[in-house]
């Protein structure tokens, strides 16, 4: 790979490293939103005790969400542009 290909593909690895790192916080915050708006919502009508079923929903919403968060994209976006780096050094 010539230095200018190098160089490109380093500074396109940066910009994705960041993308998916925005698109982390993104949805941490998408999520806690959605936290927000089931602590607040009114009581469902289900078999259980209301708070009881709401802190099973925020345990569901956290837990889904951050499994779902597709963090592997975002280290191995980190560990490739680091060895990148180094190899511009």
């Amino acid at each position: 790979m010539t230095d200018a290909h190098a160089e490109r593909f380093l500074a396109h690895m940066k910009e994705r490293f960041a993308k998916n790192g925005h698109a982390v916080a993104k949805a941490l915050r998408d999520m806690a939103d959605e936290v927000d708006r089931e602590v607040d919502a009114p009581p469902n009508k289900v078999n259980a005790p209301a708070h009881a079923w709401k802190a099973h929903r925020v345990v569901h919403i956290v837990t889904w969400g951050v499994a779902n968060l597709n963090l592997n994209a975002l280290v191995l976006d980190a560990a490739e542009t680091d060895i990148l780096s180094k190899e511009q050094q």
